[in-house]
């Protein structure tokens, strides 16, 4: 992993569980992908809660200097975070297991899943 995407994969985890965000999983894509860098997928307990999450990570984007933007998918149960470089995508269980996007992105390295 690129130590200059350490500090805030590290920091958008450890707030997403600290808000109860579930089952979370960082891809990182750079190897696969020539403009994706890294993915975080996390799971949301209700919509209130999804909202929650996606609002915690666009904060700790901001703060760390990216400019992102949230886009809600309506009644989709599926929001994301993208700051370019670093996606965060909160989806609600149903949507995350039809969308399945760690089998997409199956060949991606987990940088976090020993943390």
């Amino acid at each position: 992993m690129n130590n200059s995407y350490e500090n805030i994969l590290i920091d958008l985890k450890n707030a997403l569980e600290a808000k109860k965000g579930e089952e979370i999983a960082v891809l990182d894509l750079s190897k696969i992908h020539s403009y994706l860098h890294f993915f975080i997928i996390v799971t949301a307990g209700s919509r209130i809660h999804s909202r929650s999450l996606a609002n915690e990570a666009a904060q700790i984007m901001g703060e760390a200097g990216y400019n992102p933007r949230m886009t809600p998918h309506g009644g989709s149960g599926w929001t994301i975070v993208d700051g370019f470089e670093i996606v965060v995508h909160v989806f609600l269980e149903e949507e995350r297991e039809y969308y399945n996007l760690e089998h997409l992105w199956a060949d991606a390295a987990r940088p976090l899943s020993h943390s």
